[in-house]
């Protein structure tokens, strides 16, 4: 299989970091192939995406500017990923405001060798199983105490560390981390974030 891949950052960090970066929604370096938050059992034949991944565009499908009340928006993409075949496809972007500081950041997996959770209680027994954070973590307590989402996907919460991200799962392959930070209040991120994620399951309902 072949893909296409843009990546920044280093490839060591990458390696070593690549799935805590995916949980926390840290919008600088990521894997190719992000560690997988599912278990990893067959998705079965003919589990593929279905079109191309292109995190930037799913940005700005949802008019961006204005939602972060910007006029200077301008979109960074940090990975691109996707195999001919399409069993695997990472993209993330940002789209940031230099005047404002106002970001949002947007990560999408599909991997057809991953099962999604069905809990957020068993997605966090599983990074804690396989080290990716620990009971005692800041993140594995952040997630716990944020809110579950209703009607975005299978499975879809909500937490604050270092920026309001919304982490959703779909269509048992597909997953998503949207994230917004900046000066902008808890209840407006949580809504941008829910809005980027519509756009996103529009496009690739599974």
């Amino acid at each position: 299989m072949q893909a296409t891949v843009i990546i920044s950052g280093s490839a060591s960090s990458l390696r070593h970091h690549s799935a805590r970066a995916l949980i926390t929604g840290c919008i600088a370096v990521l894997t190719t192939l992000l560690a997988g938050c599912g278990s990893n059992e067959a998705g079965g034949p003919g589990a593929t995406i279905k079109g191309k991944l292109d995190t930037c565009a799913l940005i700005a499908s949802a008019d961006p500017d204005a939602l972060l009340d910007i006029a200077d928006g301008k979109a960074y993409p940090v990975i691109s990923m996707q195999t001919e075949d399409g069993t695997q496809a990472t993209s993330q972007c940002t789209y940031t405001s230099e005047s404002t500081a106002r970001t949002i950041g947007l990560l999408v997996k599909f991997s057809s060798s991953e099962i999604n959770p069905p809990t957020k209680a068993e997605f966090i027994e599983s990074q804690i199983a396989a080290e990716y954070m620990s009971a005692g973590d800041d993140l594995a307590s952040a997630i716990a105490a944020g809110p579950d989402i209703q009607g975005l996907g299978d499975l879809a919460f909500s937490y604050k560390l270092m920026r309001s991200n919304l982490h959703v799962f779909w269509a048992r392959h597909y997953q998503m981390v949207v994230m917004t930070s900046g000066n902008v209040s808890a209840e407006k991120a949580l809504k941008i974030n829910e809005r980027i994620a519509q756009q996103v399951l529009k496009a690739f309902p599974g």
